[in-house]
């Protein structure tokens, strides 16, 4: 499979509230997209899995995976707005966490 089908994988499972398999394959889909150097699915799948994270209140974790989506702000700026929802939830969430966790 490829490393967007993970992502889409993810999301059924999440619904189905299986959460284990959510971040296996929301890692899988993380590994693949470097290998496939597929940087759109990269980044969604960092802010699916920092979002998943902090819903669980795993906020160290979380602020790992949406920090990556943070510091490649300028990588997504150049796809028009294709990923301004990944880059305003990631900084929000942070910026939530910097703020009432740390």
């Amino acid at each position: 499979m490829k490393a967007e089908q993970y992502l889409y994988k993810a999301e059924l499972l999440l619904k189905r509230k299986e959460n284990e398999k959510v971040v296996d394959s929301l890692e899988k889909a993380i590994s693949l997209a470097k290998d496939e150097n597929d940087f759109v699915t990269l980044i969604q799948a960092h802010c699916f899995l920092g979002e998943f994270w902090f819903m669980h209140e795993e906020y160290v974790k979380a602020k790992k995976y949406l920090s990556f989506v943070i510091e490649n702000n300028d990588k997504i700026e150049t796809f028009d707005d294709l990923l301004n929802t990944e880059m305003y939830q990631s900084e929000l969430l942070v910026s939530l966490i910097i703020r009432y966790k740390e």
